[in-house]
């Protein structure tokens, strides 16, 4: 399909009903992973984190290319992302924290190492990379929202047709 020059673009609207719709079906989700197990309910709960991750991450991507000047913006998150991933890293793969005597959880938020104390020695169970990866997707999200939300309170201060920087 081709489109012509002056074809006006109209945005993608949600109104309430799409918001009501997408909740409720979002919730019937929920309620049939409780009633598959736990296991369900967790996998459910991370690909819920990882799709707020995947917003986030192209939402402030996206609405800093809306700017008219995006340079320092846009410097700013990649400084984040820049100086932030090898932080999620170690935060995600090798920061150690116990929770009793004779366990010890390894990355955070979710362990993706679990190290447990049998006959005086550490004997650890690993997660994968998979948790890994999550954990620093989880965690640079967490850096980038502070440059999305004085993104979206700018573009809620100034308006979306101003040309300032």
């Amino acid at each position: 399909m081709a489109s012509s020059q002056h074809e006006e673009r109209r945005p993608l609207q949600f109104g309430l009903r799409s918001a009501l719709l997408g909740l409720t079906a979002y919730g019937v989700l929920w309620a049939l992973a409780a009633t598959a197990g736990p296991g369900a309910m967790a996998l459910l709960a991370i690909g819920t984190g990882l799709a707020i991750a995947a917003v986030v991450h192209v939402g402030t991507f996206f609405w800093i290319s809306r700017l008219p000047k995006p340079f320092l913006w846009r410097l700013a998150a990649v400084a984040i992302l820049v100086i932030g991933i090898p932080i999620s890293f170690w935060i995600g793969a090798a920061f150690q924290y116990q929770v009793s005597p004779t366990i010890k959880y390894c990355g955070f938020p979710f362990p993706a190492a679990i190290l447990v104390l049998e006959n005086g020695l550490w004997i650890d169970y690993v997660g994968g990379l998979h948790v890994v990866l999550v954990n620093i997707l989880l965690l640079t999200t967490i850096l980038l929202l502070p440059v999305l939300g004085a993104l979206l309170l700018r573009f809620l201060i100034l308006g979306r047709g101003t040309q300032r920087a």
